[in-house]
Parts: structure tokens; sequence; C-alpha cells
């Protein structure tokens, strides 16, 4: 990638080839998202290209989003019942305190208790972090190193080769062995700070899950997770860890669509769910920006009318050009049993603002108008076209409320229809 980024060095690769570059192979294909991957694809527009990886999503970005199809997948459980892996064994610790001090003395006192003589790796936030605790273990008499952005070159060869040799027991790092580091003598991996990132987590843990050729007894690596409480009560890593090891886990629907996405990875044919879901969370986030942060609940607690959840977008660009009434107020009645028409429960429209609930009133009332003169913008059937009322319906309506405003869509609808 270093080399393709140099547009110089590309162009002289191009003109030196005597056929067209017809497949381009990407390793770490996650990273196709980025501004330096797409620029470097952007100079053969005709190859086919093939990309692989261990984490085929990126920032709620999924790689079908990207390529065609996916030719070949198999997930970390699999590899692990084949023999090609070891397990990841989960070992959740609660750090009370918030101060990085009481994080570094806890992942020395679990290694000095517990991995003694053994290889370990240590992610956390810092550089003065890493050198803090690469301190602590030499002053335990563990050989320790931190490896930063600070070390480079023959240093951090050096370094390196050192661990693997056994010099070095320890290496604390800040997202410099997060990937491509090989390591098969890795028997413990210690995370001091919680991550929700799913990407994240795998490709730390996956610094321990190699074989090692030189210890056969090496049967699992120890995953150390220290978090502020409630994390580790809360299950976050348990769910990390199920689904980073089964990437075929089945979908499990929650309370509310963020839960949906955190707690559900795509996988097979559950990848469109999260794609749609994404873009219902993207939505979400859009209201609270707007400050419609009860339409937002509303929304993501999977209490929006779903007839009109195809709509969102056209929703929500209709709200961000209202200017929001200033009121704290709750909704009034009248605006109540207009949402319940809409199809709002009334417990969720009774939640909102009277301002929250005007702007989505006025914005369904556009929106439906936008569906032409024969669309209904309310009550029981609204969103409606006249046309697909139901028929004993259309005959009350007309016959017992001849003035009304459904009454008179239904008589135009009708006479169009006999002149056409």
């Amino acid at each position: 990638m270093q080399s393709s980024r140099d547009s110089d060095r590309i162009e002289r690769f191009r003109k030196a080839t005597l056929y067209p570059v017809g497949l381009v192979i990407v390793d770490e294909c996650h990273f196709l998202t980025t501004e330096s991957y797409t620029t470097a694809l952007s100079y053969f527009p005709e190859a086919k290209v093939l990309g692989v990886t261990a984490t085929p999503f990126r920032d709620r970005m999924l790689m079908t989003n990207i390529f065609d199809k996916i030719s070949y997948s198999i997930s970390l459980q699999e590899l692990i019942d084949q023999g090609y892996l070891v397990p990841p064994k989960l070992k959740g610790y609660v750090v009370e305190s918030g101060m990085a001090d009481d994080r570094m003395a806890m992942v020395a006192a679990l290694y000095n208790d517990h991995e003694q003589g053994r290889k370990a790796i240590v992610f956390v936030k810092t550089i003065e972090d890493a050198t803090t605790l690469r301190n602590v273990f030499e002053n335990m008499g563990v050989p320790a190193r931190a490896v930063t952005c600070d070390l480079t070159g023959d240093n951090r060869d050096e370094v390196l080769s050192d661990f693997r040799t056994g010099k070095t027991m320890v290496l604390t790092t800040v997202n410099v062995l997060t990937a491509g580091f090989d390591a098969p003598c890795v028997e413990a991996i210690f995370l001091p700070y919680n991550t929700d990132s799913p990407t994240l987590y795998m490709q730390r843990i996956g610094r321990g899950l190699r074989l090692d050729p030189c210890n056969p007894e090496k049967k699992e690596c120890r995953v150390y997770v220290m978090g502020d409480a409630p994390s580790i009560s809360s299950q976050m890593y348990e769910r990390l860890n199920r689904h980073t090891l089964d990437g075929t886990a089945e979908w499990k629907e929650r309370k509310t669509f963020t839960d949906d996405l955190a707690f559900n990875l795509p996988s097979g044919e559950s990848a469109e769910i999260y794609q749609w879901t994404t873009k219902v969370v993207e939505v979400v986030e859009k209201l609270e920006r707007l400050g419609l942060s009860g339409v937002a609940r509303v929304l993501n607690e999977k209490k929006f009318p779903p007839k009109f959840l195809g709509k969102l977008d056209k929703i929500v660009a209709k709200l961000a050009v209202m200017q929001p009434p200033v009121t704290g107020r709750s909704a009034t009645k009248q605006q109540v049993e207009q949402l319940f028409g809409y199809g709002f429960p009334r417990p969720e429209s009774e939640s909102l603002t009277k301002g929250e609930a005007a702007m989505v009133v006025a914005a369904m009332q556009m929106m439906l108008s936008d569906g032409g003169p024969f669309v209904l913008t309310k009550g029981k059937y609204s969103g409606k076209h006249v046309k697909d009322l139901p028929l004993p319906y259309q005959q009350v309506v007309l016959n017992k409320f001849p003035n009304s405003e459904v009454a008179g869509k239904l008589r135009e609808w009708q006479k169009q229809s006999r002149r056409a």
C-alpha cells in the first residue's frame, strides 16, 4: 500500500507492464473504505478485485457493500474446531476506579498471579500508559518493552525479535500490534480499557489465538478484560466474544434498533437486515441532532408506524427544514389523536413534547400530500390511496358522511376513473 500511494511510482509501473492489470488482490480489505485504498484502485478500473480480511466490516460498512459477492468465509469458531487456532478464554474484572494507575496495577497483579513466565501483550490507550506499565513490569523482574509509534525501524524489529525468542516476556502497546503482528508464543492478552468494537476486539485477541509449534501445550489464550462497572456485568465482552468467534451467529431481535446493531454482527441471511438497521440507526442519530430526542426514542424503540419505516428519509428531510416550536409541554390530546391516526401508539405519542408532536404531524401531512390528491393524510387509513379503502368503508363514508374529506376524494377519484 505504501508504494501504491505514490502516484509517480504507480504510473511508472503501469507503463512498464506489457498487459493491462487484470487482477488486484487486497489484504486487510476492510480498509477499502479509506481514501488511500480507493485512490490506489482507481489506477486499475478494469481489473477484478479480490479482497481478503478477518474482519469484514468497518465503520458500519459491510464488505457486501463494496464487493459483488462473498466467495468464501469461515468463522473463528470453525477454525478453532478444525484445530487451526486455540480458543480465547475470557476473564472479566471490574475496575471500580477510572484511574489509569489502578488499571495498570491490576494488569501487573493479574500477570504476576496467573501468567508468570508466559508471553503477554497489553493494549493500552496512551504512550504514557505503555511506558509506565513497562517500568512496573521491569521493577517486578519481568522483562518488558513498550511498542509505540516512537519505536521504529531496526529498534522495533529488535524488540519484537527479543519477544519471540523469550528475552522479553511482556509487550505494552498503543495501536501498533493490533493487526499484522504474528507471534504464536502469545498466551495472554490484557485489555485494561473496554471497547465495544467487534473489529478491534477480534484483531486484538487474534494476536494470541495462533498455534505455537514450539509449545504444543498451548491450548488456549487467556483474555483479561477490565472495564468500568457496569460494562462487565452487562456482558459486553461476552457478546463480543460470542460474535467474533461465531461469524454465523443467528440474528436476535432486541428492544431497540441501536441494540440490534450493537449486539448482532452481519452474517449470512442477516446481512441485509444489518444494513437496513444501520440506516434506521443513522436516522435515529439525525433526529437527535435535530433536537427531536422524543421522536428518536419512539423510532429507536420500534414504536414508529411500520407503514412509514420505508419513508424515514423523506420524513426526516421534512423535519430538518422546520423550525422547532419552543415548548416543553406535553403533546395535546388533539395531537395525540392525530398521531394515533397515523399509527403511533398513544403512550408514545403522549411522551412527545407539544413541539415535537406538531412537527411530526406537519411532516406526515406534507409527506402524504406528496403521494397525490387521493392519498389520505389522517385517520385510520392515513397514507392509503382512496382506491385501496375497503369497499364497505367506501360505501359508509359516501352514504353517511358525504361532506367529509374522504368522501370528496372518493367521488373525485371515481369521476377520474370513469373518464379514463
